[in-house]
């Protein structure tokens, strides 16, 4: 068996380790983006996530100093390379099935779940090769001090390296599965070619047996809405669009939930988005900013119907791509679109008459600075006198928690607020001025657009005041809108 020589044995070292913690950190963040479309992307999740990765960590670093006093040579690194990148290939195939299966462990236990099983083992081994490293480069030398900070500090730079290379390039340009593969495909390369005479062939059938997986188990994309004409990912949102001869849509991140709906041969879906076009009626309104573009159903339906002004603003530039070259969003009189998140754009905005929100990116998860009291506030700033703020709220069956605590935090902020309802949407509207019952029913029976009609009847037959002053309030500091959708959405099931 061929021996390194200590220079070239250190040099290599180093390498590993800072590969490893560059994948670290990739992994990390590939997990998060796993996760979401079950569990969504806010503290619960990041919360489990990180816990479960300091676990792993310190369960590396433990076995990894343990496995380097017990060898002789530097091979136990390289091996453990090996096999976090096959461990990285099996993830990448068993994770959506794994995070599915785990969906009904509760909105705590199974993010913590899914990242045990998936992650920690893989992140466990990365973390081994650092103290292994040290063990072994400090044979050749006596500065225990300095090759233990070197080997940290290059650990750490791959960590940087690692997340920022995953969160602006990797992850948006060839998506979550390539980019755990690729990491996967890196860490058995660096690991398995560093073995001196390519032992343990058992490695070379683990990494093959993960490709296989990852390629055959989730081959197919769901065809449920009809044929995948369309499958991207960018910075924050994987996405998809179906076709069907009847109508188009568009699905962020979750599968299983459609974020934006258009029919072929009608403007009007049948759906919640066609009760925005009867906002201008309200108030008689000329201004509207819509916050959360998707496939711009409902800002093609407010210009379509009404005779006003639209600012549209989505914070992912590829969905206003999709947008436009999928939906028909083309440019028009009347119409800006913006790339920009809500509540930034907002603070830079001017006034409008009505503020249209539907803010959902997959998994049925309300944004927490976008359904907060201060939000409410910032927004009420932006309203004429009788501006109004109509919010896209999604309902679980007879579950209407998540609905009474937008509305809630609206009443603190607004003297009027009001609900009505279409399939699993509720519309919380909250009115700048004082305003009855009957004098929206009068403003909206002043239509005289015919194709509106069934949209009317709708608040006719919904409209509801919301009077309750007890309901929980979101603020900035403090909400817990995440774990009332999971669970909304859990009991539904």
């Amino acid at each position: 068996m061929s021996q390194d020589k200590p220079l070239d044995g250190s040099a290599r070292l180093l390498a590993m380790a800072c590969v490893a913690g560059a994948s670290m950190m990739s992994l990390e963040l590939c997990a998060l983006r796993m996760l979401a479309p079950n569990f969504g992307g806010g503290t619960y999740v990041w919360g489990a996530l990180i816990g479960v990765v300091m676990a792993a960590l310190s369960a590396g670093y433990f076995l990894g100093g343990r496995l380097a006093d017990r060898s002789t040579d530097a091979k136990p690194v390289y091996r453990i390379m090996a096999v976090a990148g096959a461990m990285a290939a099996l993830l990448a195939g068993l994770g959506r099935p794994t995070i599915m299966s785990m969906a009904y462990a509760g909105f705590f236990w199974g993010p913590i779940l899914s990242s045990t099983l998936l992650f920690a083992p893989t992140i466990a081994a990365l973390s081994m090769v650092a103290p292994a490293a040290i063990r072994f480069i400090v044979k050749s030398t006596p500065e225990v001090g300095r090759v233990s900070g070197s080997v940290y500090a290059i650990s750490t730079v791959g960590s940087i390296v690692g997340t920022l290379a995953t969160a602006f390039i990797l992850l948006p340009a060839i998506g979550t599965k390539a980019t755990v593969l690729g990491n996967a495909a890196v860490l058995f390369a660096a690991g398995y070619l560093s073995l001196p005479d390519r032992e343990n062939r058992l490695l070379v059938i683990l990494f093959a047996g993960g490709l296989m997986l990852a390629y055959t188990g989730d081959a197919q994309v769901d065809q449920a809405y009809g044929t995948a004409i369309y499958s991207a990912e960018s910075e924050y949102n994987i996405i998809r669009v179906y076709d069907t001869p009847a109508q188009r849509r568009l699905v962020l991140n979750d599968e299983r939930l459609t974020q934006t709906v258009m029919l072929k041969d009608s403007t009007l879906t049948g759906r919640y988005y066609d009760l925005y076009a009867v906002g201008p009626l309200i108030n008689n309104g000329g201004r509207v900013l819509f916050i959360g573009l998707a496939g711009g159903t409902a800002v093609k339906q407010l210009l379509e119907f009404n005779e006003v002004y639209v600012d549209a603003v989505e914070i992912d530039p590829k969905v206003v791509e999709v947008a436009r070259d999928y939906f028909g969003l083309a440019e028009r009189p009347g119409l800006r679109v913006f790339v920009d998140d809500g509540r930034q754009f907002l603070r830079k905005a001017g006034m409008y008459d009505l503020i249209c929100q539907d803010t959902y990116s997959g998994g049925g998860y309300l944004p927490t600075h976008l359904s907060s009291l201060e939000f409410f506030a910032e927004a009420g700033d932006h309203l004429s006198e009788n501006g109004i703020l109509m919010i896209n709220v999604i309902t679980y069956g007879d579950d209407t928690r998540l609905g009474n605590a937008v509305a809630s935090t609206l009443k603190r902020v607004y003297p009027s607020v009001y609900t009505v309802h279409r399939g699993g949407n509720r519309i919380v509207i909250g009115f700048k001025k004082k305003t009855s019952e009957a004098e929206i029913l009068e403003r909206i029976g002043l239509n005289r657009n015919p194709l509106l009609g069934n949209v009317t009847l709708v608040y006719e037959t919904t409209l509801e005041e919301y009077t309750a002053s007890d309901g929980p309030v979101f603020t900035d500091d403090k909400s817990n809108v995440e774990e009332i959708a999971y669970t909304a959405r859990m009991r539904a099931k």
